[in-house]
């Protein structure tokens, strides 16, 4: 497999995962005719920050909850839906990430119609973690990559501590006791990898590092997040807090990517 492969499925997944797949067709909603209190109580046990308002069968404003807790009338918690608070039902899954930035929240578009809610928890949904999966899976492949062209001598034995190096030679033997044709290399996982990458000046200088920090800064929460999507039970985001964490580490992501990239295009 080579790295265009994975620039090509994530240019098709990237075109085919949209908010519509993760957003909230059918959300709870309020009326003007409800019983604030009643909504209150709603929102307080689901944990909603706000709830759309529907007339007529449409997605009119929306309530906050903070503003219906100190009004305690739906009218005067009401908010009007503005632009800069739709998004379309055809944007980009991955895009949503940075647009999260400025709102906890986007009601979604289609046609002339607002047809769904996705808010910043809807992230944690299989579209994005499918997306993510491709791109972290790319970081992989580059990196062991690397370590195999530019670590013949397998120097980097000497940089893992002596408990993970047996964890490595042990499924290293399990796997070629089952006819599994694998290096010692193969059998490196993503956090291995990036110790290996932050202590060898080597590999550091052919990716542009200047200094273990600066390299150690770059990879920050990499092997978390590839944790965090690798495990379903694993939540990607906590809290509003967790999106700004998450776009963090997608950009640190993509930048080492294509740090990776032309050194190993210049020693194929």
């Amino acid at each position: 497999m080579k790295s265009n492969t994975f620039d090509k499925v994530l240019e098709t997944l990237s075109n085919q995962l949209y908010v519509s797949q993760i957003m909230v067709t059918e959300p709870d909603f309020c009326t003007r005719k409800d019983n604030p209190l009643t909504i209150l109580d709603i929102m307080n046990k689901e944990n909603y920050d706000i709830m759309p308002l529907k007339e007529n069968g449409k997605l009119t404003g929306y309530v906050e909850r903070n503003l219906l807790e100190e009004k305690k009338q739906i009218q005067q918690a009401t908010q009007q839906i503005t632009v800069d608070l739709i998004v379309s039902a055809d944007t980009c899954v991955h895009e949503m990430v940075d647009l999260f930035q400025r709102s906890r929240f986007f009601f979604v578009n289609k046609g002339n119609d607002l047809v769904g809610l996705v808010t910043y928890a809807d992230l944690d949904k299989i579209p994005m973690r499918t997306w993510l999966y491709i791109l972290i899976s790319q970081f992989e492949f580059l990196l062991l990559e690397l370590i195999k062209k530019f670590c013949r001598t397998r120097a980097w034995l000497s940089k893992l501590t002596p408990e993970r190096l047996d964890k490595i030679k042990n499924l290293h033997d399990k796997k070629m006791e089952n006819d599994t044709d694998i290096s010692l290399e193969d059998c490196l996982n993503l956090g291995d990898m990036i110790e290996l990458l932050e202590c060898d000046s080597k590999l550091r200088s052919f990716v542009g590092y200047k200094s273990k920090s600066s390299c150690k800064k770059a990879c920050s929460g990499l092997d978390d997040l590839r944790n965090n999507v690798m495990h379903p039970s694993n939540s990607l985001i906590k809290n509003y807090a967790g999106v700004k964490t998450l776009c963090k580490r997608i950009k640190r992501l993509q930048v080492s990517i294509e740090r990776i990239k032309p050194t190993l295009s210049k020693h194929e």
